[in-house]
C-alpha cells in the first residue's frame, strides 16, 4: 500500500496524559488538512520504526489505525502520524466484557510481535474504535512499534538471544491475554511472507522517507525473512510457556 501524506492543519500540542502510561517519546495531537486528529511523532529512529511496523503490519492483515506521514512547520521535518481512535485509553475495559468483534486481534498481535522482537506491547498501545454498525461493540488495533528490534537497528546476534517470551505482552495485558488460543492463520499469513512483498515495503518506506538508505534496513529485511521462516517455532517457545 503506498505511503499517505497529509497537510497538517493546526499546531501540534502535547498529547494528553494517560494514567499508568509512561511515553517513551513525546507524542503530539493535532488534525490534518483530512479533518481527522492524529497523534505525531518524530525524532531519531522513531519515524523510520513506525513506519516499517505499520508497513509490515498491513502486509500480513494486523489491524492498525490509519497512518500517515506529514512535515511539520517551521522546521519542516518529517513525522509520523497515527489515528487517533474513539475509544483510546479504553481497550482494558471492552476487551474484559467481551465487546470486541476481534477476539483473535490480541493473539494475532503477540506474533506479530515476536516476529518483530516488539519488547513493548502493554494495555496503553493496544486501542480500541466503535465498530462500524455495531452498537456498544468495538474494533481492537495496534500501535507503538517504536521497540520493535528488529524494526529499530538492534543487531542479528542481539535478536537472536531474546527468548520470545520477553516479546509477550506486559503489565495488565498480561492477564488478558491468559488462555489466548495459538494464532495459527497469523502464523501462517507470516510464514508465507514472499522476499518480493518485503522488499517493495521496505523500498517504498526508505523512498518516502527521502533517504538514500536507512542503515539497518538490510538487517531488519534479513532477520524478518528468517524469524518468518521460523515463525511457528518461535510462537511455541512462547505459548509452550504461557
Amino acid at each position: 500500500m503506498p505511503v499517505r501524506w497529509i497537510a497538517v492543519e493546526t499546531e501540534l500540542s502535547p498529547a494528553p496524559a494517560t494514567p499508568g502510561l509512561i511515553y517513551r517519546t513525546s507524542p503530539q495531537v493535532g488534525f490534518g488538512v483530512d479533518g481527522v486528529r492524529y497523534f505525531f511523532k518524530t525524532g531519531e529512529g522513531v519515524v523510520q520504526s513506525e513506519v516499517l511496523g505499520y508497513s509490515i503490519a498491513e502486509l500480513v492483515e494486523l489491524n492498525v489505525p490509519q497512518w500517515a506521514l506529514c512535515r511539520v512547520p517551521p522546521s519542516n521535518q518529517i513525522w509520523f502520524a497515527s489515528q487517533a481512535l474513539g475509544f483510546s485509553g479504553g481497550a482494558e475495559q471492552l476487551i474484559r466484557a467481551g465487546k470486541v468483534t476481534n477476539p483473535e486481534f490480541l493473539g494475532d498481535c503477540i506474533a506479530f510481535d515476536i516476529w518483530t522482537a516488539n519488547v513493548d506491547r502493554n494495555i496503553g498501545n493496544i486501542i480500541a474504535d466503535a465498530a462500524i454498525g455495531l452498537d456498544g461493540l468495538a474494533e481492537l488495533y495496534a500501535i507503538d512499534f517504536e521497540q520493535a528490534q528488529v524494526l529499530n537497528g538492534t543487531d542479528f546476534m542481539t535478536v537472536g538471544t531474546l527468548h520470545s517470551r520477553s516479546c509477550w505482552p506486559k503489565g495488565a495485558l498480561v492477564e488478558l491475554c491468559r488462555g489466548v488460543p495459538f494464532p495459527t492463520s497469523m502464523a501462517q499469513r507470516i510464514g508465507r511472507m514472499r522476499p518480493v512483498d518485503l522488499e517493495s515495503a521496505l523500498v517504498e518506506v526508505t523512498s518516502e522517507l527521502e533517504l538514500p538508505e536507512i542503515p539497518w534496513m538490510d538487517s531488519a529485511k534479513r532477520q524478518l525473512l528468517s524469524r518468518a521462516q521460523r515463525i511457528d517455532l518461535l510462537l511455541r517457545e512462547a505459548w509452550d510457556v504461557a
